[in-house]
């Protein structure tokens, strides 16, 4: 009788453990975010990372894996090709990839691609196809695919034909609903008064260095900035997209 009673108290602490499991949602708070782009990835890379460190904001203990180069764009050139990256990156089973952020387009200023008149319609052609490709190269796995539009620029030979050219090819593919991937613009985030500006106020009253000197770059302070936008909309949307699961991530409450 004391046996019996000792199995049903064991069986009853136990049901009471898998009940309270299995009203708690799970909380898979490890994810491996590839980042892949230019030399402004590298820096928004870097400080997503810090931003997702244990103490950090809700998605702890993530991995933010970047692949930048220094020069690198859309447009493919010897050595910085991003698409081989995605290509290369992506197959690997280990450690296995839930979210893919691209950002690229500054330094697709003066190159070539597709034939015909720079900016013309066979080049806007081949640099959209080129895009769909990189996007291709994640969206066909299942993952979610981010677009990292490029902040407002200040320097005299790239922001003229980047504004002209550029942004709105990238920004009229995006916008359609076949793209693959959502867009994150930073645009207007990073215009002060509608115009690029090397100090903003952070919060202290005081304006402080947004910009590095060279017209692109951002200071440590801008990054932070540039991270948290990245980091705020990927929560709202992934909130909605995410499939619970072992194997995949889901945001906590």
């Amino acid at each position: 009788m004391l046996l019996r009673l000792c199995g049903l108290a064991m069986l009853a602490a136990w049901l009471a453990v898998a009940e309270a499991a299995s009203a708690t949602p799970p909380t898979h708070t490890v994810h491996r975010i590839l980042f892949v782009g230019d030399s402004l990835a590298h820096g928004v890379s870097a400080h997503m990372q810090i931003m997702l460190a244990p103490q950090g904001r809700e998605w702890r203990n993530a991995t933010v894996e970047p692949h930048v180069f220094t020069g690198g764009g859309v447009i493919r050139r010897p050595g910085q090709d991003l698409l081989t990256v995605l290509e290369g990156r992506l197959p690997q089973p280990e450690p296995p990839v839930d979210i893919v952020i691209l950002m690229a387009g500054v330094n697709d200023v003066g190159m070539p691609i597709g034939g015909g008149t720079f900016y013309g319609e066979a080049w806007q052609e081949a640099y959209v196809d080129r895009m769909r490709t990189m996007i291709a190269a994640a969206g066909d796995r299942g993952l979610p695919v981010f677009w990292v539009g490029t902040p407002v620029l200040g320097h005299r030979l790239f922001a003229e034909t980047f504004e002209s050219h550029i942004r709105p090819v990238q920004y009229a593919f995006l916008g359609r609903g076949d793209s693959g991937a959502t867009l994150i613009d930073l645009f207007k985030l990073t215009a002060v008064d509608g115009a690029y500006a090397e100090f903003r106020d952070f919060g202290s009253g005081t304006p402080e260095r947004f910009r590095a000197n060279d017209g692109i770059h951002f200071s440590p302070n801008g990054y932070r900035l540039l991270a948290g936008h990245i980091l705020d909309r990927m929560e709202a949307d992934l909130s909605m997209r995410l499939r619970p699961g072992p194997d995949w991530s889901v945001l906590e409450e």
